[in-house]
């Protein structure tokens, strides 16, 4: 974790405060001009919550302040699990995101940030997606991925997890938790987040370390998934589905809907069909998201994947035929334990494939 500037680590120990509420977070930041502002003038935390009737508060944050070793202890307990931290006073903070109502104050990062910079599309849905639309979904989000485009969801079962492994394989995810970013819910799921963050993903929250996901935490990720992207396909769910959320706010924040075509009776569409109905456009294909977005597609380049020096070598021994594990470890030097792991990343990034004979084959 780099060195936070003042700023920055004012705003993560201000959104430290769980007791009080994001607007009064943000009304106090707006009225400051600066983070740093905040807590530099006692008469500013006073007079604010004096004036909301909620004195307590502003004796709990300047009771916190008079401690400075108690201010650095807590913002180094909410960084623990990250690996960075965009705070809303940061440049890096993503502009799409930043002109939303209600902006996260601190984004917490594991992984690769620099996908923040890039186009994003959300593909969200329900945990029950049938397995026709879950494997739509797992396609659409990889010709997305393979032209650079970040495909931003949750990591939930179904329709989520599919995203994540068509856009794992082009290293251009990004996962949206509604919990730290250190622990994955649901446990089940943990092996999926290990394996987006190896192959150059991301994992975002706006909760610090400790944080667990409760029951209203999901809807309002779901800002951020909305928020972060051009816009929202939803593959499946019914009427009551959390994906509603996400495409609502979608909605209001200008950005597109697209929902893929379900037919009559089919109970995990409900929610495609009403908002079909209502205005969003159904797609069926990559292209026809592009389209609407005015963005191009181009066809992803095998050197514009990123490879590890051990990813290099057995890639170029394989692509040269050599097939077996025992064969690669005589040719390229590396432990075995070397190539276990650079294999199951080279099989994610969609270079090799393992057939059932143990034996692996280049693709590309």
């Amino acid at each position: 974790m780099r060195e936070l500037t003042r700023d920055e680590k004012a705003l993560v120990f201000l959104d430290s405060f769980e007791c009080i509420e994001y607007k009064h977070k943000k009304a106090l930041l707006d009225l400051a001009g600066s983070p740093c502002e905040i807590f530099k003038s006692t008469q500013l935390i006073s007079s604010y919550f004096e004036k909301v009737g909620k004195q307590q508060l502003a004796s709990s944050i300047l009771l916190a302040l008079k401690r400075s070793d108690y201010v650095k202890e807590v913002i180094s307990n909410c960084l623990i699990g990250a690996d960075d931290v965009i705070t809303l006073s940061s440049d890096s903070y993503p502009e799409e995101l930043a002109n939303i109502p209600t902006p996260p104050l601190v984004l917490y990062a594991r992984g690769n940030v620099e996908l923040l910079k890039r186009k994003k599309v959300a593909i969200v849905g329900s945990r029950k997606t049938l397995p026709l639309y879950a494997k739509k979904a797992e396609e659409i989000a990889s010709r997305l991925a393979m032209s650079g485009i970040a495909v931003v969801t949750g990591i939930a079962e179904g329709a989520d997890t599919y995203a994540i492994k068509g856009a794992m394989s082009h290293s251009s995810v990004i996962s949206v938790f509604a919990g730290e970013v250190g622990r994955v819910y649901p446990s089940t799921a943990s092996e999926l987040a290990n394996s987006l963050i190896k192959s150059g993903g991301l994992i975002l929250s706006e909760y610090p370390c400790g944080r667990t996901p409760r029951v209203y935490s999901y809807p309002v990720r779901n800002r951020i998934i909305a928020g972060l992207s051009l816009g929202t396909l939803i593959v499946s769910g019914s009427k009551t589905s959390g994906t509603r959320y996400t495409a609502g706010y979608s909605a209001d924040y200008g950005r597109e809907v697209f929902c893929l075509p379900y037919g009559i009776g089919v109970a995990s569409g409900e929610i495609c069909k009403l908002l079909i109905k209502n205005g969003a456009t159904m797609v069926e294909t990559a292209e026809e998201i592009a389209d609407q977005l005015n963005i191009d597609l181009t066809d992803g380049k095998e050197e514009e994947i990123s490879l590890t020096d051990n990813e290099k070598t057995l890639y170029k021994l394989i692509k040269e035929g050599i097939t077996s594990t025992d064969i690669l470890a005589e040719r390229s030097g590396l432990m075995i334990f070397e190539i276990i792991s650079a294999l199951g990343l080279l099989e994610l990034k969609g270079l090799i494939v393992k057939d059932v004979s143990g034996e692996y084959g280049a693709i590309k």
